[in-house]
């Protein structure tokens, strides 16, 4: 009877945790159905493993705190904070993993703990693995060395750093709905918006979509 008490206790507490876990991921404020998004598939993998077809929805009609792009692979762009996995006390080199909010090496016994592989969550390298998760001075740094637009982060509390161009280039920002912002020209550490999605596009035709809540 004990046993079958602290079983149903154990696997009550698991739905807690769960619920709990996934009622972190969601704002219920940020959803605002008056908010028109477009119907452009650019999938973005939300923090609830679930795919949306673009930022936009994934914001405003799902209220996701945060999500990476592309769709929900279990590869380790979709970024994995493995803070609380005991991998063991072995000497083993497994590579750098998003480790209590930081990129760090990481050793243990192996990338399988409990039946779950954990390897698709680890990188080659600091620098990848920061820019995957949007983490540390190896994100913002890495963006120089970028011939590409890079705006981050992404979704944003209405203040973004907009980086991938040289000193002289000019950039726009504009509407989801194409109305013109403002403008700018060369890298920019902090562009302040109101809430909503926008597009900013290089005098080169590049263009990249992002979320202010």
């Amino acid at each position: 009877m004990y046993n079958f008490i602290k079983c149903v206790s154990l696997i009550f507490s698991f739905f807690l945790v769960s619920e709990s876990s996934a009622q972190s991921c969601i704002d219920s404020t940020l959803i605002d159905p008056e908010v028109m998004c477009s119907t452009l598939w650019e999938p973005v993998c939300g923090c609830n493993g679930v795919t949306y077809s673009n930022d936009c929805v994934a914001t405003f009609a799902g209220g996701v705190v945060s999500f990476v792009n592309g769709e929900c692979t279990g590869l380790n762009g979709d970024c994995i904070d493995l803070g609380n996995v005991d991998f063991g006390a072995c000497d083993m080199a497994m590579g750098v993993a998003l480790i209590g909010g930081s990129c760090q090496f990481t050793s243990g016994c192996g990338w399988e703990v409990d039946g779950e592989d954990y390897q698709p969550y680890f990188f080659e390298s600091i620098d990848l693995c920061e820019i995957a998760c949007d983490v540390g001075s190896g994100y913002a740094a890495f963006q120089d060395e970028l011939e590409i637009l890079q705006v981050f982060p992404n979704p944003s509390e209405g203040v973004v750093s907009v980086l991938g161009m040289t000193v002289d280039m000019e950039w726009k920002v504009y509407s989801s709905i194409g109305e013109f912002h403002c403008s700018r020209r060369g890298p920019c550490l902090q562009l302040e918006l109101p809430r909503g999605v926008w597009v900013i596009a290089l005098e080169n035709g590049e263009m990249q979509r992002f979320v202010c809540r």
